[in-house]
């Protein structure tokens, strides 16, 4: 999360400057940069990007009896557009509980509404998935909705919240922040 703010604030410090550094070759420079070139497409058919994301659970999980309060963590996860607006989504969360490392491993189907013009594309899913935390199980179901707000065409910041629709452990809301990066 620490990474996330930290990014955000720099981004939002890029935008006012019009770039990153003053040298903005290479990897991270090509990343971090503020693209003012209109003729750039940022939203893409056949994209690849990878996620890194802060987590954070409600805080009424329950197990029986057993009550597990909010959880903070995080996790990483990759997209493929197959079109600029469809695409599937994959993504793991760990979180700070003692228990499990792995919290869960989802698999989405996502729509997105690219926006060119403020560089929003906002953002609904639904998928599959299984539970390793608090118990191993199939989740039967989730959805959510999210927005992702592009840098330029290799680097964006997203938030999103999904519902997830649990087999035996009571159902539960995960909400996440996190940096995309495009391939």
């Amino acid at each position: 999360m620490t990474i996330v703010a930290i990014a955000g604030l720099t981004a939002a410090t890029a935008r006012a400057q019009g770039q990153m550094w003053s040298q903005t070759s290479g990897f991270f420079g090509d990343r971090f940069s503020i693209s003012t070139d209109p003729s750039h497409q940022l939203f893409n058919a056949q994209e690849f990007s990878l996620d890194i994301f802060g987590s954070a659970y409600d805080n009424d999980r329950r197990i029986g009896s057993k009550v597990l309060k909010g959880q903070w963590g995080g996790g990483v996860g990759g997209n493929y557009f197959f079109t600029r607006e469809l695409g599937a989504s994959l993504d793991v969360n760990i979180s700070n509980n003692g228990h499990s490392f792995l919290d869960y491993l989802h698999a989405s189907a996502v729509y997105r509404y690219p926006i060119e013009e403020i560089r929003l594309a906002p953002y609904a899913f639904a998928g599959i998935g299984c539970e390793f935390d608090p118990r191993d199980e199939f989740s039967f179901f989730h959805g959510g909705f999210g927005a992702e707000y592009r840098l330029n065409p290799l680097t964006g910041i997203f938030a999103d919240t999904r519902y997830v629709f649990t087999d035996r452990a009571k159902d539960y809301w995960v909400f996440r922040l996190g940096m995309r990066f495009v391939f």
